[in-house]
């Protein structure tokens, strides 16, 4: 799965601006950015609802409003757009965990930012589930989504693992750090279900908790975390 990745928090606070210098949002996204992103977004929406198989490069460019041969010049083909759209949503995940690592003050803040970004209400969706579902299956398949599913994977035990080493051994915490990623894996797969009934709250609290039992079991000491 797609899990956030648990870097260095980004320096608090916004500096102060130019007199004269534009704000963020008055400042217009180059064109073929712009146009790239809406590929991507189309890219998605056509993952959600007509699965992978059945999704083509003439029906994203006919979501992006956009002609196919934009979509051969930006990425080549389906393969280019299914590593772009993997690689926007490891970004996005990316960021939220960025967001919540600036106020995590310990190992166990770190290990609950993990949990917050891996199931934000704005990322835990069925759409994009679905979509990771689709990266998934055929990763094993695809060299370069194979490369990416493998980075993703690795970091997120290598983060987890270092979080955890804080709180209990080492060999404790690859152990926890496994079972933590398979959760959150097992999570997006039932997210992506018609028939799901998790929730991104349900699914933060049900994996905090199961991460404190862990610790415990593990010999830790959940106080002197605080």
């Amino acid at each position: 799965m797609a899990g956030a990745r648990l870097a260095e928090p980004p320096a608090r606070g916004l500096e102060r601006r130019a007199k004269g210098a534009p704000l963020a949002h008055e400042i217009r996204p180059k064109a073929p950015e712009t146009r790239r992103l809406r590929l991507i977004e189309a890219t998605l929406q056509a993952f959600d609802t007509h699965g992978l198989a059945a999704t083509s490069v003439s029906r994203v460019a006919a979501l992006a409003r956009v002609s196919a041969g934009n979509v051969h010049h930006y990425f080549g083909g389906k393969d280019g757009l299914l590593e772009a759209a993997m690689l926007h949503l490891m970004g996005e995940l990316h960021a939220a965990s960025l967001a919540l690592l600036a106020q995590a003050q310990g190992p166990l803040d770190r290990l609950d930012a993990f949990v917050e970004a891996n199931f934000a209400d704005a990322l835990f969706t069925r759409p994009i589930c679905r979509a990771w579902l689709h990266f998934w299956a055929e990763a094993p398949h695809a060299p370069e989504l194979a490369r990416l599913e493998r980075l993703n994977r690795q970091r997120n035990r290598s983060n987890l693992t270092a979080a955890l080493r804080q709180l209990v051994p080492l060999d404790a915490a690859r152990d926890l750090a496994e079972e933590i990623a398979a959760t959150v894996d097992g999570y997006w797969a039932q997210r992506a279900q018609a028939t799901s009934t998790i929730t991104p709250a349900k699914a933060r609290a049900l994996l905090r908790a199961q991460i404190r039992r862990g610790i415990l079991a593990g010999g830790g000491d959940l106080q002197a975390s605080a």
